[in-house]
């Protein structure tokens, strides 16, 4: 049974109609709705937790219809265990990231992580997310492959934090996607 499926016929063991789904995911009109339990309209993942909400069920059941969790999510628990055996907690702590937070996810006992909660968590712990989830080792150049340039940029990245290394990179984003079409 895809998304779709699930979401038609939960909507109907709960005797709702189209409208008023609609209604409690924040569309006005059926129709949304219609194309939605047809598949014809994707569904975004903040979409997805409305819905969820709306049906009194949770995301991960109705993405995949089942109350266990996602490939990933198991995938993303070992990897963040993995992490903070490496990580000293009060250096942590320092650092503003909660530990007792990451290892109540890492455990399971925080049994849903949203893609953003554990984006942030990839990114408090200086990690790809890529990797943590394909669990795949990352392979990083040494500095004897960049010039002076490229080490300075480098330092100057990791020194940012916060809102400003989110605006650098889009900076840097913008600036690589543009030379391509020049």
């Amino acid at each position: 049974m895809t998304i779709y499926e699930r979401i038609k016929w939960l909507r109907q063991e709960r005797g709702m109609s189209q409208l008023q789904l609609a209604k409690l995911v924040g569309y006005e009109g059926r129709s949304a709705i219609s194309k939605v339990e047809n598949g014809e309209r994707d569904i975004s993942q903040s979409m997805i937790a409305k819905y969820a909400q709306a049906l009194g069920v949770t995301p991960v059941y109705l993405m995949y219809g089942s109350a266990e969790t996602d490939p990933w999510t198991e995938t993303f628990r070992q990897s963040l265990k993995n992490e903070l055996l490496k990580i000293d907690k009060a250096d942590a702590s320092d650092a503003g990231v909660d530990f007792d937070h990451l290892l109540s996810i890492a455990s399971g006992e925080i049994t849903e992580i949203t893609l953003s909660e554990a984006c942030q968590i990839a990114d408090d712990l200086g990690c790809s997310l890529d990797a943590m989830v394909d669990n795949k080792k990352v392979a990083f150049a040494s500095e004897s492959d960049f010039d002076e340039y490229d080490l300075e940029i480098i330092r100057r990245l990791l020194n940012l934090h916060g809102e400003k290394r989110a605006q650098a990179l889009d900076y840097i984003r913008y600036l690589t996607d543009n030379s391509k079409t020049q």
